[in-house]
């Protein structure tokens, strides 16, 4: 099965309980999942420690999965697709439909962070696309109309029509700032902050 592209997340729970050791060149597997983003249109979690498979979003046959980056306290996985769509799916019930679903353009999802602002427990979504555009997006995962509530609310410039490689999180060093820093790169050799 091709993988698009992975990430590893600490989701800071205890150890699950395995029968067996772990090979003697594993090492910090405890606690750790990892997203799959695959060409048949599914996003998998994978328990690094237990090797097995918490779950599935999406089905085969779907777009081909791009980036994906899972919010562990509020239960989502954002899913980026190759026709530029971006699923927003509860971990509690992946067989579910998407809670939301929106698309910009036609332009693929190449990458996607979550950004955390100053105040409230929902993140906003960090969005980058194979035309250039980067952007932040806010969900309100309490709305009966889901679909009405996606916003962008802030444009990230600099990228002329270079498909974004890599999104990058990290704490904002600006005092008093409403939002992490986000940092991304391209194929043009550089690196932006933002």
């Amino acid at each position: 099965l091709p993988i698009n592209k992975i990430d590893v997340i600490s989701t800071l729970q205890e150890a699950s309980s395995l029968e067996e050791d772990p090979d003697a060149r594993e090492f910090e597997t405890q606690g750790k999942v990892l997203v799959a983003c695959c060409e048949d249109g599914r996003a998998a979690l994978v328990d690094l420690e237990s090797k097995e498979t918490i779950a599935e979003f999406g089905s085969t046959g779907g777009q081909p999965v791009r980036a994906a980056a899972y919010d562990v306290p509020n239960c989502r996985i954002y899913v980026g697709l190759s026709d530029g769509t971006v699923q927003v799916w509860s971990t509690n019930a992946p067989n579910d439909q998407p809670v939301y679903s929106f698309k910009r353009n036609e332009s693929a999802v190449s990458a996607i962070r979550l950004v955390n602002p100053s105040t409230g427990t929902v993140p906003l979504a960090c969005i980058g696309t194979e035309d250039g555009q980067l952007f932040l997006t806010s969900l309100d995962p309490f709305s009966s109309h889901a679909a009405d509530n996606v916003n962008v609310v802030e444009e990230l410039v600099g990228f002329d029509v270079d498909p974004i490689s890599q999104i990058r999180v990290v704490q904002s060093a600006t005092q008093g700032a409403i939002r992490q820093s986000v940092w991304a790169a391209g194929r043009d050799n550089k690196v932006y902050e933002f």
